[in-house]
């Protein structure tokens, strides 16, 4: 009886899954499972998605590109706004369930983002930073924003209009006058350069000051593979990410989101493919 429950919450489970075509719906799934009533019998140690990546060094590069980006975004605007570096950074839903695939450690983690944002040069790096979203708060990871929001020294109503869009190259904000067709040849190079700059940022001057291996469980060989394809069709991941953004708009539209993302995403899907056909090839 056991074994044909079982059986029934597998069956019960994969016709969720079927129904879900978007990757991000995907990713929700697996991280739901082990709170997912269908699961219940089902034996956590093989469902918990979370627990399964945290143990898995070989991918968790990708995880680290993912999460350095975001902050050296953020430093980049930081730095633009002549502001310091935030008291509070929050994470919540799936987003704080893909840091503690990086690691459970709430103030390593600070202290890796203190790192990022003292090497980009941004102001106030000798004061406190604490990420939420981790540690306690990690059962429940909508409690970490409302916590973000009530902890916050500044005033909510001033910002809460404010959206800024930086540029693909990131020297400056996306203004009025910078539409999709205003997009030329000569910006697309400019968002390579600047990605380019960011991985020789995060794998070699940020690898050396806070090393991945020691402080993360990296494996040199997907660091090897990362160095090696992140320089690869960046131009192509941008104009791929250009055209579906247009399909969502029109050329005269203002530029609703930065191009910087556009190819870190694009390598981070070669990059997780490669990882994966070389421990295959381990395995032949």
């Amino acid at each position: 009886q056991v074994v044909e429950d079982k059986i029934k919450d597998i069956d019960e489970l994969k016709k969720i899954l079927d129904t879900n075509t978007k990757p991000s719906n995907i990713a929700s799934f697996f991280f739901s499972l082990p709170d997912n009533p269908a699961a219940a019998n089902l034996d956590r140690s093989v469902i918990d998605f979370d627990v399964l990546l945290s143990d898995d060094e070989n991918f968790k590069i990708v995880f680290i590109i993912f999460y350095t980006a975001i902050i050296y975004h953020i430093a980049q605007i930081l730095r633009l706004k002549n502001m310091t570096m935030p008291r509070h950074i929050s994470f919540s839903g799936n987003g704080s369930k893909i840091l503690r695939v990086i690691t459970p450690d709430d103030k390593l983690l600070a202290k890796f983002t203190s790192k990022i944002f003292q090497l980009l040069n941004v102001d106030g790096t000798d004061g406190k930073l604490e990420i939420l979203g981790l540690g306690d708060m990690s059962s429940s990871p909508k409690q970490a924003t409302c916590k973000g929001a009530l902890v916050t020294n500044h005033p909510l109503d001033e910002d809460r209009d404010k959206v800024v869009i930086l540029k693909g190259d990131g020297t400056s904000f996306v203004s009025n006058d910078d539409t999709y067709d205003s997009i030329d040849a000569a910006y697309i190079d400019k968002t390579k350069v600047a990605v380019e700059n960011f991985f020789e940022f995060a794998f070699y001057k940020l690898n050396k000051e806070f090393n991945f291996d020691e402080n993360f469980g990296v494996t040199p060989e997907s660091l090897a593979l990362a160095k090696d394809v992140c320089r690869d069709d960046l131009d192509t991941f941008i104009n791929r990410g250009i055209t579906l953004a247009k399909e969502d708009s029109n050329g005269q539209e203002k530029i609703s989101e930065t191009t910087f993302f556009y190819p870190i995403k694009g390598v981070m899907n070669v990059l997780s493919e490669a990882i994966n056909n070389s421990l295959m090839n381990e395995k032949n």
